[in-house]
C-alpha cells in the first residue's frame, strides 16, 4: 500500500467518524483522498444532498423575503419554477414570484419569515415557519384596500422541490384566515355557550 492508499483510506474512516457512518468499508477504498468518497457510501451522499437543499431553501427565505435581495430570485428559482398555491393571486412563475416579493416589501416593509423546522428527504424539503409583519399600506394586486398598522403573525408551511440545486416546485399551507383576521378584514366570530 503506496502513502496515497493509505492517506485514502484514513481520509475516508476520518469522514465517516465525523457524519456518524462508523462502519468498516465493503467496498474497495479510494486510490486517491477525496473530500466526498460518496461511491464508498451512497447514503452519505443522499444526506449531503439533502443538507444542500435544506442550505439553499434557507437562502431563499432569509435572501430574497428577509433581506429584500430580489435577484437571488433568478439564481435560486429555476426557469421551469411552478408554484402550486391554491389562492387565486398567488404568483404562479419565476417572473411572478419577483413581482410579488416586491410587491410584499412595499405592503410589508419589515415582514420577516422565522424558520421553525426544516426537514428534507430526497429532492423535497419542507419549513414550517412563522411571517411577522406590519402593513404600511395597499398590497396592489392582492388586497385592494388600505391595510392599517396591525402587526400579523402568520403560520406557515412550505414543501419546496429542487433539482440541479435550485426551487422548481412549491406547495403552502398557511393560515389565511387568522391573518384576514388579525387585518380586519374578516371579523372573528366568537362561540357563546348557552
Amino acid at each position: 500500500m503506496n502513502i496515497t492508499q493509505t492517506f485514502g483510506t484514513a481520509w475516508s474512516w476520518i469522514q465517516l467518524l465525523q457524519t456518524g457512518f462508523a462502519q468498516p468499508a465493503t467496498y474497495p477504498l479510494a486510490t486517491e483522498p477525496t473530500i466526498h468518497s460518496f461511491h464508498l457510501y451512497p447514503s452519505m451522499k443522499q444526506s449531503n444532498q439533502t443538507e444542500i437543499n435544506k442550505a439553499i431553501v434557507r437562502r431563499f427565505y432569509d435572501e430574497v423575503f428577509n433581506q429584500r435581495n430580489f435577484d437571488a430570485i433568478d439564481q435560486l428559482l429555476d426557469d421551469a419554477y411552478i408554484n402550486h398555491d391554491p389562492t387565486s393571486l398567488a404568483p404562479s412563475d419565476r417572473a411572478s414570484i419577483k413581482q410579488f416579493a416586491r410587491r410584499m416589501a412595499v405592503a410589508f416593509p419589515n415582514h420577516h419569515y422565522q424558520i421553525e423546522d426544516m426537514v428534507a428527504e430526497g429532492d423535497k424539503v419542507v419549513v414550517r415557519c412563522t411571517l411577522t409583519a406590519r402593513p404600511s399600506g395597499y398590497f396592489p394586486g392582492c388586497l385592494e384596500m388600505r391595510l392599517d398598522n396591525t402587526s400579523i403573525c402568520q403560520r406557515q408551511i412550505h414543501i419546496l422541490r429542487l433539482q440541479g440545486g435550485k426551487l422548481i416546485e412549491h406547495w403552502v399551507l398557511r393560515d389565511d384566515l387568522s391573518m384576514m383576521q388579525q387585518l380586519d378584514i374578516i371579523p372573528v366570530l366568537s362561540c357563546s355557550s348557552n
